[in-house]
Formats: structure tokens, C-alpha cells, sequence
């Protein structure tokens, strides 16, 4: 993984984690299939809004879950802020 990625992908489990498996050693991978779409919007300059609904999208259509509007914009803000 690159810098960026990895950055992407701590951000996802510490900050995102909307299942709440932060602490279980065994699934510290859980979210690595986003840190690759995650890392092409954030190097084309996508606005947090766009990664905001990414990250939603992947809370419904993905994940089965309601989805939570603030804690996808404090992330997405978190992950525009990265350098590419």
C-alpha cells in the first residue's frame, strides 16, 4: 500500500468503523476493499461531500446497515484533508 493508503485505511478503522471492529486483531483488514476507490477520489480532488456519499453508500448498499450522515462527513473531511 502506498502512504496514502495506509492513511486511508487507518482513517476507515479508527474514525469510520461503522461495524465496530476496530478491536478485533483479526479483522484489521475489514474495510480494505474502500481504501482503493477511497485513494482514487481523494487524489482526483473529490470534494468531502462526494466521499461522504461514498462512504454512505457503502454503509447501505454494502454493508446492510441505516447509515450515519455525520459520521461520513467527519471522515470524508478527515480523508479530503489527506495528501495524495
Amino acid at each position: 500500500m502506498t502512504p496514502l493508503e495506509n492513511s486511508i485505511r487507518s482513517t476507515l478503522m479508527n474514525e469510520w468503523d461503522p461495524i465496530g471492529v476496530r478491536s478485533v486483531a483479526q479483522v484489521q483488514d475489514e474495510y480494505d476493499d474502500y481504501v482503493g476507490p477511497l485513494a482514487v477520489l481523494v487524489r482526483n480532488g473529490a470534494t468531502s461531500d462526494r466521499i461522504a456519499e461514498y462512504l454512505l453508500a457503502v454503509e447501505i448498499d454494502r454493508l446492510g446497515l441505516v447509515g450515519e450522515p455525520d459520521r461520513a462527513k467527519h471522515v470524508a473531511a478527515q480523508l479530503h484533508a489527506l495528501k495524495p
